[in-house]
């Protein structure tokens, strides 16, 4: 009577320090005695050796779900990046840009001011570009100049709103210094312009127009502003065009 129990004691003993801070469930096996009583002895080893077997898988269940929930995560992640970079330029997307002025919006509010400047960029002849010498010129065209403003605002965040539109947020140096960079644009970008030695797609232009927040501004105030500069400034080169014809 007492050999059988001893032996199922001894499994479940050797069980128990063999499983000690193993992390696998694979790791998790009983080894069961060869107990053949047919009474309730031989019940209970069968029963400890089927509890131990739904353990190992109970175990293995919630790893399997702790690695799908942890891959769900990272996929959500991901596509959460992606959806807030523009694919194109690489730089934050119209997705971004709501979420930031929605912020901007909340702290104006809440603090009653801000500090912080908008600087709308607008690409010009892009239609023109991409009529000529094809939809891919017209990309690299408008990634040249994102990439060439982009290296000027290093340090301040830029948005493709639309197809050839960006909006660059101007806060601490970048707004201290607001009217130095904006000389640097406007001579970078006329120096691109107007080189005849390059390919037609690399002679990058744009339109540009900044405006500062206010006292008793809304986002949308400032955004609308800098709208109306940038508008400003391309009917300019759009007359200095028709000057040199």
């Amino acid at each position: 009577i007492t050999a059988p129990i001893l032996h199922i004691e001894k499994s479940a003993r050797h069980f128990a320090e063999k499983s000690r801070d193993k992390t696998a469930p694979d790791e998790l096996i009983f080894d069961a005695p060869d107990i053949h009583t047919n009474n309730e002895v031989e019940s209970l080893a069968n029963a400890i050796s089927q509890m131990s077997e739904d353990m190992r898988n109970y175990v293995q269940g919630i790893l399997t779900a702790e690695e799908k929930a942890r891959s769900a995560q990272e996929q959500a992640q991901d596509m959460t990046e992606l959806a807030f970079k523009d694919p194109l330029t690489h730089v934050n997307s119209k997705v971004a840009y709501d979420k930031m002025k929605d912020s901007m919006q909340e702290e104006i509010e809440t603090k009653g001011a801000a500090t912080f400047a908008l600087l709308m960029i607008d690409v010009n002849n892009l239609k023109e570009v991409n009529d000529t010498y094809g939809h891919d010129c017209g990309d690299k065209y408008i990634c040249g100049a994102c990439h060439l403003f982009c290296n000027i605002y290093k340090q301040s965040l830029v948005y493709r709103i639309g197809g050839d539109e960006f909006v660059i947020l101007l806060q601490n140096s970048n707004y201290k210094n607001r009217m130095r960079l904006l000389k640097t644009l406007d001579a970078e970008f006329q120096k691109t312009r107007n080189n005849t030695s390059r390919d037609p797609w690399e002679r990058y232009s744009v339109a540009y127009g900044m405006s500062e927040y206010k006292p008793g501004d809304t986002m949308e105030d400032v955004f609308k502003r800098a709208d109306e500069n940038m508008y400003q400034k391309k009917m300019e080169i759009k007359g200095q065009k028709k000057a040199q014809q």
